[in-house]
């Protein structure tokens, strides 16, 4: 489970701008342009997005849209796959779909363990 700060137009002087987006310059093309464009925004914390994000857009994907009404986006892993189901999931959550970035406020995670 996460929760999600929403995305707001940041109110900061010209120069702590350009500090943050001094990473960005050693980047081309549409990566640069977009790591610009996430340096324009902020992500207050207290204030939690209820709203899908990534794939879950267009789609109703696990973990990309709310759950219920609230502000949580979880994902749930099958014990009875096995481990390399397991991280195949969260690999593909974290790396091509991005579940975790710049609006990531909390991840809770729940897990049991058996001997």
């Amino acid at each position: 489970r996460q929760t999600r700060a929403a995305t707001r137009d940041c109110r900061a002087s010209d120069d702590l701008i350009k500090f943050y987006q001094r990473p960005c310059a050693t980047l081309v093309g549409d990566l640069k342009a977009q790591c610009l464009e996430r340096v324009r925004y902020c992500h207050p914390e207290w204030e939690l997005s209820k709203h899908p994000f990534g794939p879950g857009i267009e789609l109703k994907t696990e973990g990309f849209v709310p759950t219920g009404d609230t502000s949580n986006f979880d994902v749930f892993l099958d014990m009875r796959r096995g481990q390399a189901t397991a991280e195949s999931i969260v690999e593909d959550l974290l790396r091509p779909r991005a579940w975790i970035d710049e609006n990531t406020v909390t991840v809770h995670m729940d897990l049991a363990f058996v001997n």
